[in-house]
C-alpha cells in the first residue's frame, strides 16, 4: 500500500511540475517516455523484443508493474479508449483532474502510445475520467 501511495504522489508531482514549467507543450514528453520505458522493460527482461504484442504489453503492465487488474483497449472510429480496471493511479488522477492540470506523464498514456504503435497509427491523449461506480479510469485518445 505504501508503494501505491508513493507512485500516486510521484505521478501527481511530476505532472504538476511539468505543467507548471512547460505548460501544454509538456505532452511531447509522453512519447519520449514511451521509448524509454520500452527499452527499460527489455533491459529488465519484462518484455521480449521478439514477442512484442498487445498481450505481452498487457501482462507486463498488469502482472509485472501492478498497474491495474485489467486493461481493456477499444477502438471506435477515430477514438481509442483504454479502460483501466481497479487502477492503482486513482488518487493522483482524481486530484490532477480537480486542479484542472493536464496529465502529461502516466503509465496508461505510455501504454496507449505503445499499443497504437504496434497497430501502426498514432494517438493523442484527450482526457481521463474516473468511474467510481465501476472503479475504473477511462482514458480517451484521438486516433491519427
Amino acid at each position: 500500500m505504501k508503494a501505491v501511495r508513493l507512485l500516486n504522489a510521484m505521478i501527481y508531482v511530476t505532472n504538476k511540475a511539468l505543467y507548471t514549467m512547460i505548460g501544454n507543450n509538456s505532452r511531447t514528453l509522453s512519447r519520449l517516455a514511451s521509448k524509454y520505458i520500452i527499452n527499460y522493460l527489455y533491459s529488465q527482461n519484462i518484455l521480449n523484443k521478439e514477442k512484442l504484442n498487445e498481450e505481452e504489453l498487457k501482462k507486463a503492465f498488469i502482472n509485472e508493474m501492478g498497474l491495474s487488474d485489467d486493461l481493456i483497449f477499444q477502438e471506435n472510429g477515430s477514438t481509442v479508449v483504454l479502460d483501466v480496471i481497479n487502477p492503482v493511479l486513482r488518487e493522483s488522477i482524481i486530484q490532477l483532474n480537480k486542479e484542472n492540470i493536464p496529465i502529461t506523464l502516466a503509465p496508461c498514456i505510455i501504454y496507449m502510445y505503445l499499443i497504437s504503435n504496434l497497430y501502426g497509427y498514432k494517438v493523442e491523449f484527450q482526457k481521463v475520467e474516473y468511474n467510481e461506480e465501476n472503479n475504473k479510469t477511462v482514458w480517451t485518445f484521438k486516433k491519427h
